[in-house]
């Protein structure tokens, strides 16, 4: 799937989006992320059935697995986004993964979980 797909970008967005969300408390610490860039995505398109079990009411969801690249810091992450093509409702699945190293970046907050989604806003 071509990286300039206007899904994969809206996607990669509202992934980094979610990475915003998760710091939100740490606003006064942690800088807001903004897409750096698209480095990979792979796509899965899924049967969901609603829960009457009828197959003519199914959905078609498509997960992308997105890998992308934030500023500031150069963070990169990998997520998955779902897309609802009937609804066109777009959803973060919670698991996400830093992929490279973040070093002291996050040095100004104590939250394990949340250090690799933190770039403190002393480093900028």
């Amino acid at each position: 799937m071509p990286l300039d797909d206007d899904i994969v970008k809206k996607s990669a967005v509202i992934l980094v989006e979610f990475f915003n969300s998760l710091i939100k408390d740490y606003g006064k610490l942690c800088a807001k992320f903004t897409l750096g860039s698209i480095k990979n995505v792979t796509s899965e398109k899924m049967l969901v059935n609603d829960r009457t079990g009828d197959i003519r009411r199914a959905k078609y969801v498509t997960n992308y697995q997105l890998t992308v690249e934030v500023t500031p810091g150069g963070g990169i992450f990998q997520g998955i986004v779902w897309h609802n093509s009937h609804t066109d409702k777009y959803g973060v699945e919670n698991d996400i993964d830093r992929i490279n190293r973040y070093g002291n970046q996050s040095n100004c907050i104590d939250e394990v979980k949340l250090k690799p989604v933190c770039y403190c806003l002393n480093k900028l």
